[in-house]
């Protein structure tokens, strides 16, 4: 059956794009232990369809409790998140979070816990964007995109909608780029 989106234009990051260099960096750093935090529901989470297919792809096992969703939004999602981690078993030795806000309350989680990043876990964000301001993100992994690439998009589709033309809906794909700072670095030995 169709969906509402199908007939929409839509203009969204690539998702699958960011997951790949995401967990390519961590695999080049030495990670084989990585986890996933997503706010919301997993149903039709592009973001965790990718991290399954791709950690597949590169022989990496994921522990069922390294995957976590259906979380609160920000900063209360990445302490739950750490915590139902920490509860289930060991923890991965790099996470990938939804957001920048998700990544930063993991990271205060996991320091409340006595783990240090990145020497002991690794954590990269998405957005390059924070609640609390660029100065937040000054030592956080993320990924980014842009935002003139996004407004442009915006407006070209709008424009394209008001000439009254019968047309097929975009779906459009912003490309990612990772920002490598402070928070990741190649795993301790056991």
């Amino acid at each position: 059956p169709a969906k509402l989106t199908d007939h929409c234009d839509q203009v969204d990051v690539d998702n699958r794009q960011g997951v790949h260099l995401a967990l390519q960096h961590l695999i080049a750093l030495g990670h084989r232990n990585v986890g996933l935090l997503l706010a919301g529901s997993p149903t039709h989470s592009e973001r965790l369809a990718a991290f399954r297919e791709q950690t597949k792809e590169v022989g990496i096992s994921v522990e069922p409790h390294w995957i976590q969703t259906d979380l609160p939004a920000g900063r209360p999602g990445g302490a739950e998140g750490f915590a139902r981690m920490k509860a289930a078993g060991p923890l991965p030795t790099a996470v990938i979070c939804a957001n920048d806000d998700t990544a930063l309350g993991f990271i205060q989680a996991a320091r409340e816990a006595g783990r240090r990043c990145p020497e002991d876990v690794s954590v990269i964000g998405f957005d390059n964007e924070s609640s609390d301001g660029p100065s937040a993100l000054a030592d956080l992994t993320t990924l980014d995109f842009s935002r003139e690439q996004l407004a442009a998009e915006l407006v070209r589709l709008i424009e394209a909608q008001a000439t009254g033309n019968t047309r097929r809906p975009e779906k459009v794909r912003l490309p990612m780029t990772l920002l490598q700072r402070h928070s990741c670095a190649a795993p301790q030995p056991t």
